[in-house]
């Protein structure tokens, strides 16, 4: 498992807004946490698509969250990567792997997946904010 840029700036994205009251501009998001612009739009694009963002064009637009309280690092991740854990042996491509039907290995692999996705999913980005701000 590795966490990409992606993923990082989407967290620092969510962060930013939550701690500015849930909106703001792309533009401002970028210049405060250092992300190129266009890499920045690419990443609110794909959250949009995924539920978490809502934008509006023009005067007084921006980026807004959809539902801050319920967003876990588990939904960011996805968004923007896709898989948590990207191991052969689970790729769709089932011929990635010659020993796919005899590992006796897949079924531990399939437990850290399962670990990991219900870790990620338990971290609600909301809840950690409030408690360090108290």
């Amino acid at each position: 498992m590795g966490v990409t840029t992606r993923s990082l700036y989407g967290l620092r994205l969510v962060v930013y807004l939550m701690k500015k009251g849930g909106s703001a501009t792309v533009k401002e998001v970028a210049e405060n946490e250092d992300v190129p612009y266009r890499y920045m739009e690419r990443i609110v694009q794909d959250m949009r698509k995924a539920g978490i963002l809502s934008s509006r064009r023009g005067r007084g637009g921006g980026i807004t969250l959809i539902n801050p309280e319920r967003i876990t690092l588990k939904n960011i991740i996805q968004a923007l990567d896709g898989k948590l854990v990207d191991l052969p042996c689970f790729s769709e491509d089932t011929s990635d792997c010659s020993r796919l039907m005899d590992c006796d290995a897949r079924i531990i692999w399939l437990k850290l997946i399962e670990g990991i996705e219900e870790f990620c999913g338990s971290i609600n980005i909301n809840n950690i904010i409030r408690r360090k701000n108290g």
